[in-house]
């Protein structure tokens, strides 16, 4: 998304901003949203081509047996199971979920249970499993209780992915289903977003990426966001740090730039070759408070070739 920001939306986004980082979360449940993959005839680990197209789940037909797990559903590929109804059968699961840009301190559980066995990733990063998935199958009822698996993520979009073993039985629908059910519990933080310009005062905000001058960059302040708790050590331009002076102190002056009564933050970052393309539109500015909240703000640019 191109974020242009003119003057006139500086002093509007400024006023009506809120600078406070914020807690958020999320419970997910299983539902015909899940795409699922298979089913195979072998175990394949996640990302495996052989599972081949994704296919939305559907709600499956319930064992009296199973337990519920509230506002969950019971899915899987079909209603009724079919193919190698008598034989050892494995599903994949995947669920997708979108978090805020810069997303921090991502943890929460799955809750999660499976006719017969499951083996459990956030990411692509295996977290945990119930039942015998791979190798000779235990014939255990793991689909008795629900299972929890806590995890820690990283990133703005999580995926969940479940592996599901249906064991080798009878060949009636009804009496050697195969099902999945879950809820998972997401806690994140979102990064207080700021506003910036770059190249204060011009539009577009044009320069030369050949290594050999000086990018500005305001950061505004305002009635909730004071600009001296930035930690000027931590400012990103992309890749670029705050330029240093001869005497080793940053480059960066408090000013009102936009002449708002509140104190407002110009850093200047070195130009480096290759940071920043022709065609780019934008760049993002990262950074931390100094109580560690971290910030970001999206400014628009033009790269001259």
């Amino acid at each position: 998304m191109k974020k242009v920001i003119s003057f006139a939306l500086v002093l509007i986004a400024i006023f009506s901003m809120t600078a406070s980082a914020s807690a958020d979360s999320q419970t997910i449940y299983s539902d015909t949203s899940v795409t699922v993959f298979g089913p195979l005839d072998e175990y394949k680990p996640i990302n495996d081509p052989a599972w081949g197209a994704a296919h939305q789940a559907v709600l499956t037909w319930i064992h009296p047996l199973w337990p519920a797990l509230d506002p969950a559903f019971w899915i899987s590929n079909t209603y009724y199971i079919e193919g190698n109804i008598a034989g050892d059968t494995w599903r994949m699961f995947r669920k997708t979920v979108d978090l805020c840009e810069n997303a921090y301190d991502i943890s929460g559980t799955i809750t999660a249970n499976s006719d017969n066995a499951e083996e459990v990733y956030v990411n692509g990063t295996f977290v945990g499993s119930e039942g015998t998935v791979q190798g000779p199958a235990d014939n255990g009822w793991w689909w008795q209780t629900s299972k929890d698996y806590p995890y820690e993520a990283t990133g703005d979009t999580l995926v969940f992915d479940f592996i599901v073993r249906n064991y080798a039985g009878s060949s009636y629908p009804e009496s050697n289903p195969t099902g999945l059910i879950f809820q998972i519990s997401v806690n994140y933080s979102c990064p207080l977003e700021v506003v910036i310009d770059i190249k204060p005062g011009s539009f577009p905000s044009c320069f030369n990426n050949n290594g050999n001058g000086l990018i500005p960059v305001a950061i505004f302040g305002s009635e909730s966001f004071d600009v001296r708790d930035v930690d000027l050590s931590t400012v990103l331009l992309e890749s670029l740090p705050v330029a240093m002076k001869p005497n080793g102190k940053y480059m960066a002056a408090y000013q009102d730039v936009d002449l708002d009564s509140y104190e407002d933050l110009v850093v200047k970052f070195q130009d480096e070759d290759g940071v920043f393309e022709p065609g780019d539109e934008f760049a993002t500015l990262t950074g931390n408070l100094f109580d560690g909240t971290p910030f970001f703000g999206v400014g628009d640019i033009c790269v001259r070739p």
